[in-house]
């Protein structure tokens, strides 16, 4: 079974924030306040970590490792982005700061909606930082926002197999 994961002890909290840094080339401690959930699958374990961090009232920074080859369909992009958006936290806003020498990061934060907004000289010690921002306003109107709800049916639900089945057979015929 695959599917997010919602850490509640600080133990599992932990090991996701570790996760992430690992594989971002980061320590821990450059998430202050953090929140992390995960993609996980029950034989290969963590797929994809996302963080939440230095949160400011209206404003969260949003950080993200992926395995390569993991796929992040439109369903997920919603569940991980209602989080800081339609969660307690009520953030008006997500940034993100990514290497701009890594194009498959760019390429996905942009895929997900975000706008960029400017660059960071050396924030990755020789490489810039592209920065992005998605606005809670683009994010309910956008791609995987409000609208992607409503158009699945005013909520998430996985397909009816007995549908799929019945076109199967109706196109076999």
């Amino acid at each position: 079974m695959r599917g997010l994961y919602f850490p509640e002890n600080p133990m599992e909290v932990s090991s996701v924030l570790q996760w992430v840094a690992e594989k971002l080339g980061e320590r821990t401690d450059i998430f202050h306040e953090p929140y992390a959930y995960c993609l996980l699958d029950e034989y290969r374990g963590i797929l994809a970590g996302f963080v939440l961090h230095d949160y400011s009232g209206k404003n969260i920074s949003f950080s993200l490792a992926i395995v390569p080859g993991t796929i992040i369909t439109p369903r997920l992009a919603h569940k991980v982005l209602s989080v800081p958006f339609n969660s307690p936290l009520d953030a008006c806003r997500v940034t993100a700061f990514v290497d701009e020498t890594n194009t498959r990061s760019v390429r996905l934060i942009q895929t997900l909606g975000f706008k960029e907004e400017g660059r960071i000289r050396k924030h990755f010690g020789d490489r810039d930082a592209l920065v992005f921002g998605l606005l809670k306003e683009e994010f309910d109107g956008g791609r995987y926002g409000r609208r992607y709800e409503f158009r699945q049916g005013g909520g998430l639900r996985e397909p009816d197999a007995r549908t799929s089945e019945h076109r199967r057979a109706i196109s076999a015929e």
